[in-house]
């Protein structure tokens, strides 16, 4: 099960393809750190990559992605979480 802010972080690469932490973070709007986390956790949890300062959705962070939606679109909650 995906945290808000990893479902957030996911989306934002899914949106823009490819970006450092700056530009996820611009994306999300969230505090840096809590972004670097999130991005932190991705990458070991194999659901992003991290080549040369940049991140990239990989297969597993597409599916997880849209699981997410799939269930919202439903209106059963596959977030841990939500931000306000």
């Amino acid at each position: 099960m995906l945290t808000e802010t990893a479902f957030l972080v996911l989306n934002a690469l899914y949106l823009k393809k490819m970006g450092d932490l700056k530009a996820v973070v611009e994306c999300v709007r969230l505090p840096e750190d809590t972004v670097q986390s999130a991005l932190a956790q991705a990458v070991e949890n194999g659901e992003i990559l991290h080549i040369n300062g940049e991140y990239l959705l990989d297969v597993s962070g597409r599916r997880a992605r849209t699981r997410v939606l799939r269930s919202r679109l439903s209106g059963k909650a596959y977030c841990s979480e939500r931000l306000v």
